[in-house]
């Protein structure tokens, strides 16, 4: 049991480098997705309880919950689109099919973009940026391909 802990270890601590350098290529950033935290502090709580000390176990759940915390952070990269989530969360531009924007007004008076992108007929990425309308067109024009169809939706 404890090799498979080791070789699940260095493949997490793979997969947190690997996210790593993708979090440092994000130059617009979407709001921090909290669910994500939520069950990362869920695992926590329930490894403190637990009373293990198998140190491939505790660097297997410290892992996890660093990837827990690590996939509320989204936004636009100059190359890829990086969604939250743990799993499948850095998405090449060209798999877009399209998106969907829907801006809204909060009732204190501030701007956010709701923004869908569509990567398959089954999978959308939601992600939420503090923006108005006209600078999250502005900074989807720099980096989506002009295949990739931009449509704006209105709250009535």
């Amino acid at each position: 049991m404890n090799i498979f802990l080791i070789v699940l270890d260095i493949v997490l601590i793979g997969m947190a480098g690997y996210y790593v350098y993708w979090q440092s290529k994000v130059e617009y950033q979407a709001n921090y997705s909290y669910p994500q935290l939520f069950w990362g502090l869920i695992l926590l709580m329930w490894f403190v309880t637990s009373r293990i000390v198998n140190w491939p176990y505790v660097i297997f759940i410290a892992i996890f919950v660093l990837l827990s915390v690590m996939a509320g952070i989204g936004g636009l990269g100059r190359d890829r689109l990086i969604a939250t989530g743990i799993f499948q969360r850095v998405i090449p531009y060209t798999s877009l099919a399209e998106i969907n924007l829907t801006p809204l007004t909060m009732p204190n008076g501030k701007q956010v973009v709701i923004a869908t992108f569509s990567v398959s007929p089954r999978r959308y990425v939601r992600l939420t940026f503090k923006s108005n309308l006209e600078g999250m067109l502005a900074a989807l024009k720099e980096v989506i391909p002009d295949t990739v169809a931009i449509k704006v939706q209105e709250v009535q």
